[in-house]
């Protein structure tokens, strides 16, 4: 489960085209712009907090590590 709500994303070339398709106005390279955990690209680094659905326990995991145990099982 992921705790945490949203995130601080600089702007750059990479993410730049996914957060406009997503419908975010005037954004620029090298801006920091908070975005909900659901808007983040599925390759982001960004570190969230997230709790282990069977033991409780709490970390740190980047976004793209998440995600990719999530669909290991």
């Amino acid at each position: 489960m992921i705790l945490t709500k949203e995130v601080e994303v600089k702007v750059n070339n990479r993410n730049i085209k996914h957060f406009k398709k997503l419908g975010y106005k005037d954004i620029k390279k090298n801006k920091i712009i908070n975005v909900p955990i659901k808007h983040m690209c599925r390759g982001s680094v960004k570190e969230i907090e997230v709790r282990c659905d069977i033991c409780g326990d709490t970390k740190i995991l980047k976004y793209q590590n998440y995600l990719k145990n999530m669909t290991t099982g």
